[in-house]
């Protein structure tokens, strides 16, 4: 390999690491509510943890968050309803530091953020195949600032289902043997807390 290519490498990796390194890490939790438009539900069971980073400019970053979703209905007369284990990866934007660059240093800031995810659906009721679903995510978070390294966060999301096999309350009257094109459409709206990492 040339020393001029070598050199090349090397000064972008130096970039790449000064980058991370000087990144704001942060860890979350988020409990709320749930529910999907059909069959129309609203349950207090959303739980969720995230990891993520803000970039040294503030403004973008990226997390990874894993979610709990329980989905229940008594349309039939009977519960029904499914368990959804849900893994993302989204990137993250300080709408308010593209505003005014200076309102980091301000107690309320807003974040947007979206991505994908997978998601395994487990029924509450025997004898039925779970659900492998991938998940478009987009959201908005308004963050405000308790102390220096603590905050607390508001979050509404909206998830799309991608080849969702089976409906969210798993009336499985008509057997189904393999993936339909059927994209469910469930929110989550939820309180947490967010603590950043200064020393990382």
């Amino acid at each position: 390999m040339k020393l001029k290519t070598k050199l090349i490498i090397a000064f972008y990796l130096t970039v790449s690491f000064s980058q991370f390194s000087n990144a704001q890490y942060f860890s979350e939790v988020n409990i709320g509510l749930n529910g999907s438009l059909y069959p129309k539900t609203t349950t207090l069971s959303h739980v969720a943890l995230g990891f993520g980073f803000i970039h040294n400019n503030s403004t973008l970053g990226a997390k990874v968050d894993f979610a709990i979703d329980q989905f229940r209905t008594t349309v039939t007369g009977k519960e029904t309803g499914s368990d959804f284990y849900r893994l993302s990866l989204q990137a993250l934007c300080n709408i308010s530091n593209l505003i005014d660059e200076r309102s980091y240093n301000n107690n309320l800031n807003v974040l947007v953020h979206s991505g994908f995810g997978y998601s395994l659906g487990k029924p509450i009721t025997q004898k039925k195949v779970n659900d492998h679903v991938i998940n478009v995510i987009m959201g908005i978070t308004p963050k405000y600032k308790i102390t220096e390294n603590l905050a607390l966060t508001l979050d509404a999301s909206l998830l799309f289902n991608i080849a969702q096999s089976y409906q969210l309350d798993v009336d499985y009257s008509v057997p189904q043997n393999k993936i339909s094109p059927f994209t469910g459409t469930t929110y989550t709206t939820s309180i947490g807390i967010l603590y950043t990492f200064k020393d990382l």
